[in-house]
């Protein structure tokens, strides 16, 4: 039997977020399509994801790196090009009917730029011209697509040699500033890092930055003098140690003081640190895991006092990794002690064959199971102790030590070959 007509079912074709959607990704596309003067005979196809040179398309970028010495015929094209997206960006940033930069509706926009560049092909033929509409319209700088496919090795899509820096930093400094909110050198290589301090120092509304690639100590401390509304720092280094000075670290993260002038600051009112950050906004509140490594020619008890204050201000810290080429022994016992390192459910320590006592003397010992037991007790929440190589003898009395715990113990046999595991027995 059926219904009648005023009690019927009526499904909308379109629902009020489709056409929400809808409407913005129209926004979108026209300004995609526009952003390339029509002289240039630039074939832009409806789908952000479909941008496509018709005779040429690598030309968009060649444009853009044009100067008096190379393709100096392209200058002219150049000048045009340049001049439209300083309108279309003028236009952008002033247009009333978005409303202000933290509108709702200009915010909305912003994401769904992002969302449609991340479409774009990662190896597409013009990953300049790409990353500057990230720089002008969207949240991210450059995001990438192939993430979920490799998350530990994303591929990279812009790379630029050193002698085009300079060229590229001009073109970046004539459309700032950049309303980018995150900001990753995953997926970039800039051979120089001029084109990397002249975003950092143009860009004001930045909260998240994850350096991967290019990080050296002018970019740390450009960040640190620059971005006060940062609340998402990372610095992962994928090869090899993280070679800045110990120095550097603190001047970034202490608005270019030093460590002998954290320390000093330190040994007064602690709460007089807090105009002295550089990140008031930093989330280490929220941190959870925290792993340090260092070399031997760095003065442990710096990298210690570092540690210390990473440590004190990560309330919520669950995993601990401390690879350090001496074996701060009583300052670790003395941090355990003091309960600072209560919370902890993963531990992993990787120690060199030196110890540094107070006074800071250096003298050779085998860190045995006199260390590691006491350690033990007074970590009530750890799960898993993960350690280095170690003599065969200090692992059996580990082993005899926690046969009935549920306690779990992880210990490399072999230099990067594997661990042995000691579990309950």
């Amino acid at each position: 039997m059926i219904a009648p007509q005023d009690e019927r079912t009526v499904i909308p074709a379109h629902t009020p977020k489709r056409l929400e959607d809808q409407a913005l990704e129209n926004f979108v596309h026209m300004v995609v399509q526009h952003s390339v003067p029509a002289s240039l005979h630039c074939d832009l196809l409806p789908q952000v994801s479909e941008v496509r040179w018709s005779d040429d398309p690598n030309k968009l970028d060649r444009i853009i790196m044009t100067s008096e010495s190379t393709w100096p015929e392209l200058l002219p094209q150049k000048h045009l090009f340049m001049e439209h997206l300083k309108k279309l960006k003028h236009w952008w940033d002033d247009n009333e009917w978005l409303g202000k930069q933290n509108s709702q509706i200009r915010r909305q926009i912003k994401e769904c730029f992002t969302m449609e560049l991340e479409l774009v092909d990662p190896h597409c033929k013009y990953p300049l011209f790409k990353f500057l509409l990230h720089l002008m319209f969207s949240t991210k700088a450059l995001g990438a697509s192939d993430t979920a496919e490799f998350p530990h090795y994303p591929k990279v899509q812009l790379e630029l040699r050193r002698n085009g820096c300079p060229v590229y930093a001009d073109v970046l400094r004539s459309l700032k500033p950049f309303v980018i909110e995150e900001l990753s050198t995953q997926y970039i290589i800039f051979g120089d890092t001029e084109p990397w301090i002249v975003i950092i120092e143009n860009s004001p509304f930045l909260k998240k930055v994850h350096l991967r690639k290019n990080i050296c100590e002018e970019i740390l401390l450009c960040i640190g003098q620059n971005c006060p509304q940062l609340d998402t720092f990372i610095l992962e280094q994928v090869f090899g140690s993280l070679m800045v000075p110990i120095d550097c670290l603190y001047k970034t993260f202490f608005s270019g003081l030093d460590y002998e002038s954290v320390n000093t600051l330190t040994s007064g009112i602690p709460s007089n640190m807090q105009k002295y950050l550089s990140f008031p906004r930093l989330k280490l509140p929220h941190l959870t895991s925290l792993s340090v490594a260092c070399s031997a020619w760095l003065d442990s008890n710096i990298v210690n006092s570092l540690v210390e204050k990473l440590i004190s201000a990560s309330p919520v810290l669950t995993n601990l990794e401390l690879m350090l080429a001496h074996g701060p022994c009583e300052w670790l016992m003395g941090m355990a002690v003091d309960k600072m390192l209560n919370g902890i459910r993963t531990l992993r320590l990787s120690f060199g064959t030196h110890c540094v006592n107070d006074w800071g003397d250096d003298f050779s010992v085998e860190v045995g199971a006199s260390f590691y037991v006491p350690l033990i007790e007074l970590l009530p929440d750890l799960e898993v102790l993960m350690l280095g190589i170690h003599h065969i003898d200090v692992l059996t009395q580990l082993k005899l030590t926690y046969r009935t715990s549920q306690f779990k113990i992880v210990v490399r046999r072999k230099p990067y070959i594997g661990y042995d595991v000691l579990n309950p027995m």
